[in-house]
């Protein structure tokens, strides 16, 4: 299960990301702006809806590693909403998490 608590957020470092990304929820893509990340979440800005408190979203990257591109897909739930875009908490066990926030 998922846990959202205030000291949660606050227990690793975030840094600071400004990379374009996709948020999907139910089914549907949609544009995004990541603002930071670390090994719990993410927030990410969109003028799009967000999805609502609690909801289980994909956010979906696309990155360039050297001459290829990557795409890395991590799930996750909607922990907080601002009119801003929205916190995400990373869902347990990805190893495709702890490579994305480690580099």
């Amino acid at each position: 299960m998922y846990s959202a608590s205030r000291s949660e957020r606050r227990r690793t470092t975030r840094k600071r990301i400004a990379a374009r990304a996709y948020m999907s929820w139910q089914g549907q893509p949609h544009r995004c702006r990541t603002r930071n990340i670390s090994i719990n979440g993410a927030f990410v800005e969109t003028t799009a809806l967000a999805p609502p408190l609690g909801a289980r979203v994909e956010l979906i990257f696309v990155l360039p590693s050297g001459s290829v591109i990557r795409v890395h897909r991590l799930k996750a739930r909607i922990a907080r909403v601002t009119r801003n875009g929205a916190a995400l908490v990373w869902a347990p066990g990805g190893q495709e998490t702890r490579e994305l926030t480690h580099t």
